[in-house]
């Protein structure tokens, strides 16, 4: 199966008028990529998820760092989720017009139909060296991104990332269509391909007659 990236139209009806998730979901996504495990995510939780992982390393938050040195993939996940604020803030900022609603579905084929412990498993066995690779920058302490000219002059470069102006001080709107047109240039290096997970088999009916 086949999933095209999305556009940045799309990303910024996805990433609203938020501007705590477009930030944090593209400090992730650069610190903590995806691409070794997007086949077994939906766009929503490739978004979400790298967003709560920075903001529970920037706390160093202790459970979280706990979980990253020796907990599986779905006990990481499902930890950030339970203590990070991108999902909430996903519901409360997507705004997704009648025309693109059939775009976003297909960016996110696996929906409840499918558990995230299940696709999380496979992607383990699938890419042990990815999943080895994104615990190992998960350990990392997150950076701090300032301008450009705050980053050349600082005497300390060691924790610091530089962006360009218009992420930082532009007006939301400016912003926002910065983030989503680097987000949606990240998420096409991503591989296309997925593995749709095999649907249960339906259980068998079998019946009885009664002899008269």
């Amino acid at each position: 199966m086949i999933r095209y990236p999305p556009s940045q139209t799309l990303m910024r009806h996805i990433l609203g008028s938020s501007e705590w998730l477009a930030p944090i979901s593209h400090h992730g996504l650069v610190e903590t990529p995806f691409e070794g495990i997007s086949s077994h995510l939906d766009l929503d939780e490739i978004l979400v998820t790298p967003a709560d992982f920075y903001e529970l390393r920037r706390k160093q938050d202790p459970g979280f760092m706990a979980r990253v040195e020796s907990a599986n993939l779905y006990e990481i996940f499902h930890y950030a989720h339970s203590h990070g604020s991108g999902f909430q803030s996903l519901n409360a900022n997507r705004r997704i017009p009648n025309k693109f609603k059939g775009a976003y579905a297909r960016q996110n084929p696996f929906g409840r139909r499918h558990n995230l412990r299940e696709r999380l498993g496979a992607a383990e066995l699938a890419n042990p060296e990815a999943v080895g690779e994104l615990r190992e920058k998960l350990k990392a302490p997150a950076k701090t991104y300032v301008r450009q000219k705050d980053y050349d002059f600082a005497a300390d470069k060691a924790n610091l990332a530089p962006l360009p102006n218009q992420f930082i001080t532009g007006d939301s709107t400016t912003k926002s269509i910065a983030y989503s047109k680097e987000i949606a240039k990240i998420l096409s290096q991503y591989p296309r391909a997925y593995e749709p997970v095999p649907e249960p088999a339906a259980p068998q009916l079998s019946f009885r007659f009664r002899h008269v």
